[in-house]
């Protein structure tokens, strides 16, 4: 699995961020952890695998499960796979 540097990681957000205006999915506020976290506030140019999302805010800004609502014919709960850029 690739790497994610500084300019990767803002490749990665600027599509999904298209892609979601395109879909009419709103806004997402995002917690995120670890080396993205790093990444995303300026603290070192190290590289990481992958972005850990273990929250989402709501709009009362309350932290919330960031995964969607299962859906019928969706991956089983326990089951869920990693994604990664």
């Amino acid at each position: 699995m690739a790497r994610i540097n500084p300019d990767k990681r803002h490749e990665a957000f600027t599509f999904l961020e298209e892609v979601m205006r395109n879909e009419g999915i709103p806004r997402h506020d995002l917690v995120i952890c670890g080396g993205a976290a790093m990444l995303a506030g300026h603290y070192n140019a190290r590289t990481t695998r992958d972005v850990d999302i273990i929250a989402q805010l709501d709009v009362n800004k309350q932290l919330t499960d960031p995964r969607p609502p299962s859906r019928p014919g969706s991956t089983p709960p326990g089951d869920e796979r990693d994604w990664a850029f």
